[in-house]
């Protein structure tokens, strides 16, 4: 059989046909805590371009992958991994919808519906008009309801939602066995939310450090019932430098204790010294953390924060000149007081009520 042979194609030619292929390598871990959620994700995204032989070569850049949105009354996250042209354009259509939607008292009932709305209706059109040869994307979705007190977060499975598990952490992109495994020791259910957020960053901090396709300054959010928080980037640096200080010397009692070489008065010391060790950085951290609140100017920085960043109940003592001049970690409980010191209380209180109302002019009584 005789065929006519193809028009012959230039390298050129060639090269134009490959445009360069936006996709988010990245990883993003969701921990489940008592009063919230933890998100943290990476911020490269990998292009993949093409020499010109043809030979295709990757680019990391860095992007910020965790953005709140709110609209009205809706608080959302949206981040996943995958054909980040396609992401970034759901992301778009996602908080349009919610505009135009604008629900005064939104529930978390209104996201599912309003967010699997609009997936179906992106990936009839958008996906289907997409022109790349990986339309892949996977998403997590992070909503709170401030005004009637409701939070959740969900993974997409193609057009629908499902709730992230209560007994395991969640991780979206690059989910190499190790890291689901390190994420999986990491987790303990009812943990607490700052513990969350550690075990959330400590996964992504042993990604970075193990895969090329995860990198860059690492970005947290909390999702609670009062709103979505993103952490500042100096706190979560702060973060890593934490976990990795701990890192060491947990490591070497690890060791130690399953070593049968070393007698019961060897591994006695080495407790002791750990504990040494480890109660010597947790004070530098916790002072750190109150330096923090230090003004330059005198006084306290009072910031809101979705969670503690020192011990409830901690004494801070500031002089005259707004300097801190002394912190209890633990203080001793207040005494309650005996009745006899109540009555007092209460008939001194009388007392400066009645003399309150004796010496109030006739204006201040009404007359």
């Amino acid at each position: 059989m005789i065929s006519p042979k193809p028009f012959p194609v230039s390298q050129d030619q060639r090269n134009k046909q490959r445009l360069p292929k936006r996709k988010y390598m990245t990883l993003i871990s969701a921990f489940r805590g008592q009063t919230g959620i933890a998100l943290c994700a990476d911020s490269q995204e990998t292009i993949t371009y093409y020499d010109p032989h043809g030979i295709p070569y990757d680019l990391r850049q860095a992007v910020q992958k965790l953005t709140p949105i709110v609209e009205g009354g809706f608080r959302l996250v949206i981040a996943g991994s995958g054909n980040s042209t396609l992401i970034e354009a759901f992301i778009v259509r996602a908080r349009r919808r919610l505009q135009n939607e604008n629900l005064p008292n939104p529930a978390i009932t209104d996201v599912v519906r309003i967010i699997e709305d609009e997936l179906s209706l992106f990936y009839r059109n958008d996906v289907t008009l997409c022109q790349d040869d990986d339309k892949g994307m996977k998403l997590f979705i992070a909503a709170s309801c401030p005004t009637v007190w409701q939070f959740n977060v969900w993974v997409t499975e193609g057009v629908v939602l499902r709730e992230i598990a209560s007994d395991k952490p969640e991780l979206v992109g690059w989910e190499h066995e190790m890291y689901s495994e390190m994420a999986q020791r990491m987790y303990t259910p009812n943990m607490q939310l700052a513990q969350a957020v550690l075990a959330s960053i400590y996964t992504l901090t042993v990604a970075k450090q193990t895969s090329n396709y995860v990198g860059g300054d690492l970005s947290v959010a909390v999702v609670r019932a009062n709103g979505i928080w993103l952490e500042d980037r100096d706190y979560v640096e702060s973060m890593e430098v934490r976990l990795r200080s701990y890192d060491a010397i947990i490591n070497q009692l690890f060791l130690a204790c399953a070593d049968t070489e070393i007698s019961p008065k060897a591994l006695e010391k080495k407790l002791a010294e750990f504990q040494e060790q480890a109660q010597g950085l947790h004070r530098q951290q916790l002072d750190a953390a109150i330096q923090r609140m230090q003004r330059a100017n005198g006084g306290l920085i009072m910031a809101v924060n979705p969670m503690a960043r020192i011990p409830p109940g901690t004494m801070i003592t500031v002089g005259a000149n707004g300097q801190i001049s002394n912190v209890d970690y633990d203080p001793p409980p207040p005494v309650p007081m005996t009745h006899e010191q109540i009555e007092v209380v209460i008939k001194a209180t009388k007392e400066h009520q009645a003399a309150l109302e004796k010496n109030a002019s006739p204006k201040d009584k009404g007359e």
